[in-house]
């Protein structure tokens, strides 16, 4: 970095406003968007320092430094689902928060299974704003960094934890099992994270997601006080929204034929599929039953010899014409 540029930003550190801190953050961002990493560190590096952690007052409208705001979809994946309710039944009720002292929550469970998607219901049923920690915003190749970084995660954690609610999505790429073959920063970076679960406030709600607990750092994990396994997907949740979203954007379909497809495929779902069905269907024009049929990897034998479907659903699914289907079953029927 040129030392002219060093001495500017020197000098908007000694500033200690909250309009620096945001100007020097962006500044961090747009480094490392050019893939100038050392120069992102030294700005952080800048960020992280005592004297401007402790220069602003503690407010909600600070700029964040390592946190990043999350928006919330208006539907509600998971909102009859009881385990859902009990939470936001807590997170509402200030005396039943009180005595529980905080919630540290680690979700576990195969990908796809809504993990995430349920901590953004919590969030939206409860109207509390969703921070998200990344790992690439923590760990740092350079010693001391990721400790400096990890100083103004709690800080953004203790000015807002009032009203929020604070995700780590990947928990086991932020936060492996400690071995000796581990990079030292790495190491003391997990430290400082657990140090960082103990002096969380009271009436603090974390929630870490992971597809591989068993990554996790035993020592880590102990700090949690709730933990939960997503085994498999509600496939009813999985059918309302796929018909809900497609009936606000107008694809074509028939509720019966698309029940039945996703029943025949109940243990092959995850909720991801939702998004790209729909997003099949609207590029390439198709009726929402063949996007079905394409994303969730049914073979075409499947459909054609299934007595699930008369032949004009077959037509429907396969996005062929009706005289095409029945020359299909013909030549099967020969083989």
């Amino acid at each position: 970095m040129d030392k002219s540029v060093k001495d500017i930003i020197d000098l908007l550190a000694t500033i200690k406003s909250d309009e620096s801190i945001k100007k020097l953050k962006n500044y961090a961002k747009s480094l490392r968007a050019d893939g100038r990493y050392n120069d992102a560190e030294y700005v952080l590096n800048i960020l992280g320092s005592n004297k401007m952690i402790t220069s602003s007052s503690n407010n909600m409208d600070q700029e964040l430094l390592i946190l990043e705001e999350c928006v919330l979809n208006d539907q509600i994946l998971n909102e009859n689902n009881d385990y859902l309710q009990k939470f936001v039944n807590i997170i509402r009720d200030k005396t039943k928060l009180r005595n529980l002292g905080l919630i540290k929550a680690i979700f576990y469970g195969k990908p796809g299974t809504g993990k995430t998607t349920f901590v953004k219901d919590i969030a939206k049923l409860t109207n509390r704003n969703l921070y998200s920690i990344s790992a690439s915003s923590l760990i740092s190749s350079l010693i001391g960094q990721t400790q400096k970084n990890m100083d103004l995660l709690f800080k953004d954690i203790i000015i807002r934890y009032k009203n929020s609610i604070f995700i780590i999505d990947e928990f086991d790429s932020v936060i492996g099992s400690r071995d000796e073959n581990m990079n030292k920063e790495y190491h003391r970076m997990i430290g400082s994270f657990n140090l960082m679960l103990d002096k969380l406030l009271p009436e603090t709600i974390l929630f870490a997601i992971t597809n591989r607990i068993d990554m996790i750092d035993s020592a880590t994990l102990r700090r949690f006080n709730v933990k939960f396994y997503f085994s498999t997907i509600d496939i009813v949740v999985f059918k309302d929204s796929l018909i809900k979203k497609a009936l606000e954007k107008k694809i074509d379909h028939k509720i019966n034929l698309i029940n039945k497809l996703i029943t025949y495929k109940k243990d092959e779902l995850n909720y991801a599929q939702i998004d790209e069905i729909l997003t099949d269907s609207l590029f390439n024009g198709y009726n929402l039953e063949h996007s079905v049929y394409k994303i969730l990897n049914f073979a075409e034998e499947d459909i054609i010899n299934s007595k699930l479907f008369s032949d004009k659903d077959k037509s429907i699914i396969l996005n062929k014409s009706y005289s095409t289907i029945r020359r299909i079953k013909d030549e099967t029927n020969k083989i």
